[in-house]
């Protein structure tokens, strides 16, 4: 096996370019591949991982892409530190295709000036994200 830490990786989706620091990628003997996220919190209820598992989307999406290999062949993990849980998450070339779909059209609104959102300013979605300064929420 052969892994990768804190790696920053670019990847293109209909000619726009993405970024993604994946925190773990593993490279598995039988040619799979295996991405570890790892969360500073306890394990939460898959409705409160929804901005995990959308995150887990981009860096299957990215793997994919990088490494010219099928969804089927990425598992993703979330490894929650605080108490040692882990769930596994394997996605299908439809819902990252549907992601993707996702990810154009938000760029294509940003492009647009047209970039709104319901979220609020100290929320997790938020504080993180390097588009802060487009958002209308921050201007």
């Amino acid at each position: 096996e052969k892994m990768i830490i804190e790696q920053l990786y670019y990847w293109s989706i209909s000619g726009f370019i993405l970024n993604c620091k994946i925190d773990r990628l593993d490279f598995l003997y039988n040619g799979n591949f295996r991405i570890i996220d790892y969360k500073s919190s306890d394990e939460q209820s898959a409705s409160e991982n929804k901005y995990y598992i959308e995150q887990l989307k981009a860096y299957t999406s990215g793997t994919s892409s990088m490494y010219n290999t099928d969804c089927s062949k990425i598992q993703c993990c979330l490894f929650f530190l605080k108490n040692g849980a882990v769930n596994s998450y394997k996605f299908s070339r439809n819902e990252i295709d549907e992601f993707n779909d996702q990810i154009i059209s938000a760029i294509n609104k940003i492009n647009a000036g047209d970039f709104n959102t319901d979220k609020e300013r100290d929320s997790k979605e938020c504080r993180y994200c390097s588009c802060a300064g487009l958002c209308n929420e921050f201007n």
